[in-house]
């Protein structure tokens, strides 16, 4: 579950209202989880591309090949050794 902070931040960072709210409510610090949920939707990006790029890609039942030292490994593990 999400920190109700952060969301509210989220609120106030996506509608500009960051400086005002802060101003009235400075024991939320929306401003310093404003710029921590950018930072966080950054790193959750990053690590979705770094997953896509390394996760085995299937077509029609077989893995995909993608550079020879994986081709020499998948035939390792079938026992060719051809």
């Amino acid at each position: 579950m999400r920190n109700y902070k952060r969301v509210i931040a989220e609120y106030a960072r996506d509608n500009g209202l960051v400086d005002e709210w802060d101003k009235y409510w400075p024991s939320m610090h929306i401003k310093k989880n404003a710029r921590k949920t950018k930072k966080i939707l950054r790193e959750i990006n990053a690590a979705k591309v770094t997953s896509y790029k390394n996760s085995p890609v299937y077509m029609y039942g077989h893995q995909v090949l993608r550079n020879h030292q994986q081709a020499l490994e998948i035939d390792q593990a079938k026992g060719n050794d051809a």
